[in-house]
């Protein structure tokens, strides 16, 4: 009853985790290494659960057209070209009539 047990501990290796299947909305797996899918941006963060050895990745945002600009004088500006744009597009800015001037793009 009071004696001490001796054993030797089992060596348990983590070897690796294990990918998402089906991978999850905005994400793909393109030779070897996590991407953002098509019509996502972003950076790809991977977090291993060493417990159950679950990937879990985040990182990725859907791309999503871009809100017109808001303008003070809105009736002084014609924002046509600014509807729908995409992240990073530029969209030209121009003169409402009877208003005149040169266009700029933003």
């Amino acid at each position: 009853p009071n004696q001490v047990i001796i054993y030797e501990p089992a060596r348990c290796i983590f070897e690796a985790c294990v990918d998402p299947d089906p991978a999850p909305e905005g994400y793909a797996k393109i030779d070897g290494n996590w991407s953002c899918a098509e019509g996502f941006v972003g950076e790809v963060y991977e977090d291993c659960n060493t417990c159950n050895a679950s990937l879990t990745l985040s990182g990725c945002l859907k791309r999503v057209a871009c809100l017109t600009p808001p303008v003070p004088q809105h009736c002084t500006f014609d924002l046509s070209n600014c509807t729908n744009l995409a992240p990073g597009d530029l969209c030209e800015i121009q003169c409402r009539a009877p208003y005149q001037g040169a266009s700029t793009f933003g």
